[in-house]
């Protein structure tokens, strides 16, 4: 996979500084499950501060809980400690190559798909449309990315339904041809009555905090074009792709929160997710992704997976949601474009 376009708006320096950081730091990263869960008692933080450190990316510097206009490598950890009680091993540097750094407190994130909600977005619909219930058969829940088309000769023709590995293919597990259903499992979905797609490509998973992966993506492929139309259900038609930058206003539609309104606040993060949350040590590391803080109350929970990001005008589609942590506090997604040149597909 070719090398991702450069966020718009931050510094090369910086970029280089957060990939440095980042190889450094996670790609050891060895988090014990219970770190991914909840906070825990100062002491007991201290004790596992070596392990909190989650995701690396570049942001503004936030002094007394507010945004600055200092742009800094931003560190991401599940429970932040008072400096002066932590080893020095376990302390995260102030300053890299000169250039300031951030530690933020962030719950860690989860591939989000599964959980239940209501509204039509839970229904069967025919012709379908991005943003609505739809997953493999194996999955719980998921959401319908978009339409798509492929780039490839032999596949002119043929139309194709763009979201996740992880909830069209199960994590990679599923065959091809394998079974899409919309509406999903968790919402009434069957094989026999709401078999919607069947799994075409996607792009494998990398297990391990070594090996990047930049996307989570894969198609599925649709009986026919009236299976489903090219718009995202409430926000409309997509108006093309752009690259996200950081204070840009987005908005998803997803199957468990449908409509709401964010800002990226971090458009070149590197990630840490659990690929299973019954064994949280097995994880994949995701570089130069977009993190979404929410306008108002949350921007995503579980199931909201696949979910397209975009601009807030214009509706240019910007990246492919696919991790939130549980209180919905932010989101992750991948950028559109590497999306699509992984897939070798075009929206439409």
């Amino acid at each position: 996979m070719g090398s991702q376009p450069e966020p718009e708006g931050v510094p090369l320096d910086l970029l280089e500084a957060k990939r440095e950081l980042s190889q450094r730091r996670l790609a050891s990263s060895t988090m014990p499950p219970r770190v991914w869960v909840k906070k825990v008692r100062v002491e007991d933080a201290v004790r596992q501060s070596d392990n909190h450190l989650h995701a690396v990316g570049v942001g503004r510097k936030i002094v007394a809980g507010k945004p600055t206009e200092t742009l800094c490598v931003r560190l991401y950890v599940t429970q932040k400690v008072a400096r002066g009680l932590l080893p020095s091993r376990s302390q995260l540097p102030a300053s890299i190559a000169g250039l300031p750094t951030d530690v933020v407190e962030a719950a860690p994130a989860f591939l989000a798909a599964q959980h239940k909600c209501t509204h039509r977005r839970l229904l069967e619909q025919r012709p379908a449309q991005g943003g609505i219930s739809g997953a493999h058969a194996s999955i719980q829940a998921g959401t319908l990315g978009a339409r798509c088309i492929s780039r490839k000769a032999e596949e002119q023709g043929m139309w194709f339904v763009l979201g996740n590995c992880h909830t069209l293919a199960d994590f990679g597990a599923a065959p091809t041809g394998s079974p899409i259903l919309q509406p999903s499992s968790n919402d009434g979905g069957t094989v026999e009555a709401n078999l919607f797609a069947e799994l075409h490509r996607f792009v494998p998973l990398l297990e391990g905090a070594e090996r990047a992966n930049q996307v989570d993506a894969a198609i599925a492929k649709l009986s026919s074009q009236a299976s489903m139309d090219t718009g995202v259900c409430t926000a409309g038609q997509i108006q093309g792709t752009a690259i996200a930058s950081n204070g840009m206003l987005v908005q998803k539609h997803g199957r468990t929160t449908g409509i709401t309104v964010g800002v990226v606040d971090d458009a070149s993060v590197d990630t840490i997710i659990p690929l299973d949350r019954e064994n949280p040590t097995k994880v994949a590391l995701f570089v130069d992704q977009i993190r979404i803080l929410p306008r108002v109350a949350l921007f995503a929970q579980p199931g909201d997976s696949g979910s397209l990001i975009l601009h807030k005008p214009g509706n240019a589609a910007l990246g492919l949601l696919f991790a939130c942590p549980d209180n919905g506090s932010y989101a992750y997604a991948s950028p559109i474009r590497a999306v699509l040149d992984s897939l070798e597909i075009d929206l439409g």
